[in-house]
């Protein structure tokens, strides 16, 4: 992980993290201009500082998912969750670091961003134990044929929890088999590169998981939608509404 000193007026937030979008196993910079991921705390402090996506980035990002679907949904449930035990295991041992980032991206207090850390590791861990039950064939999930994968899974999140929403759709989409598309929220994309490098350090295999970063409908966002015209997603799980019309 890289990090730069912040501006001396705020540099008792902490440290600037220099972070990356994630596809097909490695971090890469973007095709568009960087942008600043300030705290909601304390404007003066970045926060982060993150590659804009444009389309060609979140092209590569769908066929990297789509490339990787083949392997990982042959791949033993037993395997992929233990994975996502591992996943968990990381995500606990650096769960002060994450929840302070929390706090100072988002300003949720100490004690909410703590519970939504562990939140995230009891997500893994319920979905960790899915993965031995799924293993198990004389199981009726596996026998009917519920929850086969799908393909590939494009996820767009909000900040409100900026790490426990997107869990909630992220693990059990591969645990199941599939490979994800995340956009995380540009109020939190620090946060949601914590929880990228807790998927290296996991050994997640490449591309099952790829993350692209930028602004919503102004930026990344209508590139990332535009994937579903595209026939790039076969699920697509969003946080929000889609306009209202009389």
């Amino acid at each position: 992980m890289h990090l730069k000193p912040n501006a001396p007026a705020v540099a008792h937030h902490g440290k600037t993290v220099i972070g990356f979008n994630w596809i097909g196993g490695r971090e890469l910079e973007g095709d568009l201009p960087s942008f600043d991921a300030k705290s909601a705390v304390d404007t003066r402090d970045t926060v982060g500082i993150f590659p804009e996506c444009g389309e060609r980035d979140v092209d590569k990002a769908a066929k990297a998912a789509a490339l990787a679907f083949r392997g990982w949904s042959e791949t033993s449930p037993a395997v992929r969750g233990a994975v996502i035990g591992r996943i968990a295991a990381h995500l606990d041992l650096h769960k002060a670091q994450v929840a302070a980032v929390i706090t100072r991206e988002i300003g949720k207090t100490p004690r909410e961003a703590l519970a939504e850390v562990q939140e995230a590791i009891d997500v893994c861990l319920c979905f960790h134990s899915e993965g031995w039950r799924l293993g198990d064939q004389r199981s009726p999930t596996v026998q009917d044929g519920h929850r086969a994968p799908l393909g590939v899974v494009a996820i767009m999140a909000g900040n409100s929890s900026p790490l426990a929403a997107p869990i909630w759709r992220l693990i059990p989409a591969i645990l199941y088999g599939n490979t994800v598309v995340w956009k995380p929220s540009v109020n939190a994309a620090t946060t949601a590169y914590l929880f990228i490098r807790c998927l290296m350090d996991a050994g997640l295999p490449a591309g099952v998981v790829n993350v692209v970063n930028g602004k919503g409908k102004a930026g990344c966002g209508k590139f990332f939608l535009a994937g579903i015209d595209k026939g790039f997603y076969q699920k697509f799980c969003f946080t929000g509404s889609t306009p209202w019309v009389a």
